[in-house]
């Protein structure tokens, strides 16, 4: 963490090096790695299958825990944007096999919430989540909120959503 840090001085942009941490658990335990570290590995993984990343430090323990392939990654993620069409139970079912967790709020990335034509997501490509609402199935506004007073901070015109897991489980017809 140090050397990226030293790296995006040295390079004159801070975000010229990104860090891709090693998961708390070694492969044979049968922990959860620590969500935040799980969002930080998601995060650079969305950074690299969207844009040029410039330079990745990670530690030989990051390099040997298997991820998620890289066009496992690419077809999972998906972008809302307002007008468009969205099945709220169909997209529901979809996230779930993205990894995402059904809760009555979202405060933590990867996990969703639905009130009716509302569906609240926290993606890790993000550093807030997304609001959703719908006027039938069609998408009527997109905003981001603040996960801990769930207010409204403004509306986006899209959202990207990747996998909230290193582990995304086929769909239906993906078998």
């Amino acid at each position: 963490r140090r050397l990226v840090s030293h790296l995006g001085e040295w390079l004159g942009d801070a975000d010229a090096a990104q860090f891709f941490p090693e998961p708390d658990a070694l492969p044979y335990e049968r922990l959860a790695s620590d969500p935040v570290t799980v969002h930080q590995r998601l995060r650079l993984l969305h950074i690299m299958a969207s844009e040029k990343t410039w330079l990745v430090v990670a530690p030989a323990a990051a390099l040997a825990h298997q991820t998620i392939p890289r066009s496992a990654f690419a077809g999972a993620r998906h972008t809302l944007q307002v007008g468009m069409e969205l099945s709220p139970m169909e997209a529901i079912a979809r996230w779930q096999r993205l990894g995402y967790h059904l809760e009555s709020a979202v405060e933590v990335p990867g996990t969703m919430s639905r009130r009716g034509g509302i569906i609240d997501i926290f993606s890790p490509s993000s550093d807030l989540p997304v609001r959703i609402e719908l006027f039938g199935n069609r998408v009527e506004s997109l905003r981001r909120f603040d996960p801990l007073s769930q207010r409204s901070l403004g509306p986006v015109d899209h959202a990207t959503i990747v996998p909230a897991t290193e582990l995304v489980l086929p769909g239906p017809g993906d078998i």
